[in-house]
């Protein structure tokens, strides 16, 4: 599994709105109310925008979709925050 994290741009600052932004595209992502097997998600303003989306297979359960969303989101916040 990618981590994602290697399409980070070089500019990406991390004490900036950046930072902020990637938390909250992973948060509406990790939120299984707002969500079927599909999602997309922006947040702020350009040059730093940052956008998220997950599709997840047909021939799972939407229980099954939402956990994978959400430890997935997790880890790409914990990994990304390391290497960036």
């Amino acid at each position: 599994m990618s981590s994602g994290c290697d399409q980070v741009p070089d500019n990406f600052n991390k004490s900036s709105s950046d930072q902020s932004n990637l938390e909250t595209v992973l948060s509406i992502l990790r939120d299984p109310c707002s969500h079927g097997s599909y999602a997309n998600a922006t947040a702020g303003l350009s040059p730093n925008t940052v956008y998220g989306m997950f599709l997840c297979r047909g021939d799972i359960s939407r229980a099954s979709c939402s956990n994978c969303v959400h430890s997935a989101t997790l880890s790409m916040s914990e990994t990304c925050n390391s290497h960036i």
